[in-house]
């Protein structure tokens, strides 16, 4: 009888702690989600928040409709430079940015494929017929200063990739 009783009491603590055990873990996973700055309030908080760690522990979803609340590419890309963010910060965000914007571009094409689905399988063509039909519309001041800024273009971008 002795063995039974202690064996009860050994399983009920057990049972106790588990079930404690299970508690505690789920509080923690779920309380521990991140305390995210409101982006239109303070954007150069919400830059470091999207390059820190608790950024990444948000869902696709939440990482999206957060991104969505900076109104903007252009207000996002102003708070991007007022952070004064360190280079190791800055790879953390466009790491952490990166799958996000690429879902971002998947759902916009998914729409415009939606809208427009005689372009859906649309080709350009020969660029070279293209450029040389827009470039007729456009007279021959217009074109030169054209070709000039994408000499330019080039030459710096070949600067740039050494």
């Amino acid at each position: 009888m002795d063995f039974l009783r202690k064996h009860k009491i050994t399983m009920a603590v057990s049972s106790i702690t588990v079930v404690l055990t299970g508690i505690g873990s789920t509080i923690w996973l779920t309380g521990s989600s991140p305390n995210a700055p409101d982006p239109k309030q303070n954007p150069k908080e919400s830059i470091k928040f999207i390059a820190s760690k608790n950024f990444n522990r948000l869902s696709m979803t939440e990482k999206k409709e957060y991104v969505k609340k900076f109104g903007g590419p252009r207000v996002g890309f102003k708070a991007f430079k007022n952070s004064k963010l360190s280079e190791n910060e800055k790879k953390a965000l466009r790491n952490n940015m990166r799958p996000v914007m690429r879902e971002v571009m998947k759902e916009r094409m998914k729409e415009w494929k939606k809208r427009n689905p005689q372009n859906k399988d649309r080709r350009r063509g020969d660029p070279a017929k293209h450029m040389k039909s827009r470039m007729e519309g456009t007279d021959s001041d217009t074109r030169a200063q054209f070709m000039e800024f994408h000499k330019q273009l080039r030459e710096e971008m070949k600067k740039q990739n050494k």
